[in-house]
């Protein structure tokens, strides 16, 4: 797991009985990368895991967001086994796999990961705005987004939510 969702302090902790509080986001990302295409079932995943990889053997700190939310294919294509996601404070934390690369996919939030995301435009819109603000990537060089085909409510969500600093 990340260190940042081990170690105290970096988040306030609250009792279950009160409210969530969110204070300043203590993530800390250089640059946000979005991959994407207009259509489907052409490779973005493996662009986006390639690119994530490389940039780690590079020596940076690099996280994969999942963004493809109606199928989530990163799990697959790097053959990550289901984890029980963590949560520090407000925070989800997301896995961190061997190769050092912090990844959150939608996928492991959901209790059927075989089957398909079937939300409408205002819930992914949200599910977008609380990868933004409740993941807890830390310090990051790159955050790769994987996003979904053409200009579905989760890509236009991500480009509102997310400062990019470039596309792929």
């Amino acid at each position: 797991m990340g260190e940042e969702c081990n170690i105290k302090g970096k988040v306030e902790e609250r009792r279950k009985d009160e409210p969530a509080r969110k204070k300043d986001n203590p993530n800390k990302i250089k640059y946000l990368l979005g991959v994407i295409s207009r259509k489907g079932s052409v490779g973005k995943s493996t662009v986006t895991y390639l690119t994530a990889l490389a940039l780690k053997k590079k020596g940076y700190k690099v996280g994969i967001l999942d963004a493809d939310i109606t199928e989530a294919s990163i799990p697959r294509i790097i053959h990550l086994p289901r984890y029980e996601m963590k949560v520090s404070g407000d925070y989800i934390c997301p896995v961190e796999i061997e190769e050092g690369l912090k990844v959150m996919p939608i996928s492991f939030l959901v209790n059927n990961e075989e089957q398909p995301v079937i939300w409408r435009g205002p819930l992914l819109s949200e599910a977008i705005q609380q990868f933004r603000g409740e993941v807890l990537w830390g310090e990051l060089d790159y955050l790769v987004i994987d996003m979904p085909p053409g200009t579905s409510d989760v890509t236009i969500a991500v480009m509102q939510s997310f400062p990019l600093s470039g596309f792929i």
